[in-house]
């Protein structure tokens, strides 16, 4: 395992080198495609997600369903677990990590939701140390989420 973060810590920071990634904020303004992909994926690494609450009323290696594994971990950045705390909507860089695990509850993926300024989100997945589907708008994510538009866009409890 930690020679896979390795792996994807350096990748990532050969490809924010080359493409003159820039921080957060600017994917909360809006990415483009694999660079900024990969600075998320950045991010999440130095903020140590691994380390963020979950999801008010969620618990480690929680059953799932596909397409998030056997097993997942909802976690939330201090800007979502604020927002939460006080019943807010959540806000533009509001981020939400699903760590999803196989049946034999092995780290499997990374699926990412960042808030934008413009209230949409954008998604992400990671497998292991590559980028599965760069961040996006639409596609197979949103197409999905579409249904809970009421609360969000999220399958998780109410989010305001």
């Amino acid at each position: 395992m930690y020679r896979k973060t390795k792996t994807a810590i350096l990748i990532a920071l050969a490809a924010m080198a080359v493409a003159g990634c820039a921080p957060l904020q600017d994917l909360i303004d809006g990415p483009s495609a694999k660079a900024e992909g990969l600075a998320l994926h950045q991010h999440l690494l130095e903020k140590q997600y691994q380390s963020w609450e979950l999801w008010p009323g969620t618990r480690e290696l929680a059953p799932s369903e596909f397409p998030h594994g056997n097993f997942q971990s909802t976690r939330i950045n201090p800007r979502a677990a604020r927002a939460l705390k006080y019943g807010k909507e959540l806000p533009a860089g509001a981020l939400i990590v699903k760590v999803e695990f196989d049946g034999r509850q092995r780290f499997e993926a990374l699926s990412v939701m960042l808030k934008q300024k413009d209230g949409q989100w954008l998604f992400a997945r990671y497998e292991g140390d590559r980028l599965a589907e760069y961040p996006d708008k639409e596609g197979p994510c949103l197409s999905c989420h579409r249904g809970q538009k009421s609360n969000d866009y999220l399958y998780l409890s109410r989010a305001r």
